[in-house]
Formats: C-alpha cells, structure tokens, sequence
C-alpha cells in the first residue's frame, strides 16, 4: 500500500467541503456560535441554554459529516488501489462470485468456465482456492482434492 498521504485533486476537496457546508453547519452557524460565545462570556446569567444546546447539536452533526467524508475517501482511494491492479481486481471478483450465484455448485461452475479464459496465473489461482471450498460445500470431495493437488504441485502457465 502506498504510504505517501492520500493524493485527492484540490477539486475533489473543494467539492466535498461545500457539501458539507452546505449541511447542517454553515459560516453562518460559526458566526452564530462565536457571537454567542462572547456574549456568555460577559453574561453570569445562562438561562439560554436551548441555543448553546442546539449549537452543540450542529457542531456534532457537522463532525459526524465530516468524518462521513472521510470514511467515503477511504473508501474510494481502497477501490482505486484494487482497480488499479488487474491481478487485485481479478481476485476481488473471484471472492465476490458467491453473492451472485445461486450457491456453491452454480459458483463452482460458473468458475468452472472462467478458468481457461483467465490469463493471470495470481487469478487462476484464486479461482482454484475458491473452487476448493465450493467443491467440498456442494459435497465433491474428488474435484477438491484435484484443485487442492494442481495448487500444490503447480500447473503450467497460460501463454
């Protein structure tokens, strides 16, 4: 994993800010909150607690939206790193091929076809490791063991 901070373009960032500040919190709310505070700065008297609470409430709302954002990048730089590499891309489909099938024997046939059109020995692999578990899940012990034996003693290489 690349260990330089996330490399997002001044746009992207521009465009996330605004949408935050066009949520819950605005410039507005911060010259609501900064006027308020100074004024209960000189005010012994706090019986308007409703607007510090409801300040309060903003503040937090715009914190989780933030945070929201940042998640939502994370995510986006995770997807960009696995897109980025068709050997990574390859196996996280793979894994993903139980979801959309209907239950091992189907995932194992549908595997079943993809296997000769892979052209990426790290992919075929992976589609052998997966065929493993749905061959023993759909109680196909023999075709298994002969996934199991070709991952262990290798098999040649598509050319």
């Amino acid at each position: 994993m690349n260990s330089r901070p996330l490399n997002v373009p001044l746009w992207l960032w521009m465009v996330l800010l605004g949408a935050v500040t066009v949520g819950s919190f605005s410039v507005t709310s911060t010259t609501v909150w900064a006027d308020d505070h100074e004024h209960r700065e000189h005010d012994d008297d706090h019986d308007d607690d409703e607007d510090w609470d409801e300040l309060e409430e903003e503040m937090e709302w715009f914190l989780m939206e933030v945070e929201m954002y940042s998640e939502l990048l994370d995510v986006v730089a995770q997807v960009h790193e696995i897109a980025a590499d068709p050997d990574v891309s390859g196996v996280a489909a793979v894994l993903a091929v139980e979801e959309h099938t209907d239950g091992p024997a189907a995932a194992a046939g549908f595997l079943e076809g993809l296997l000769p059109e892979a052209r990426s020995d790290t992919v075929r692999r992976a589609i052998r490791l997966q065929l493993v578990d749905f061959y023993t899940e759909s109680d196909q012990p023999e075709k298994s063991q002969e996934q199991l034996r070709l991952l262990i003693a290798g098999e040649p290489t598509v050319q």
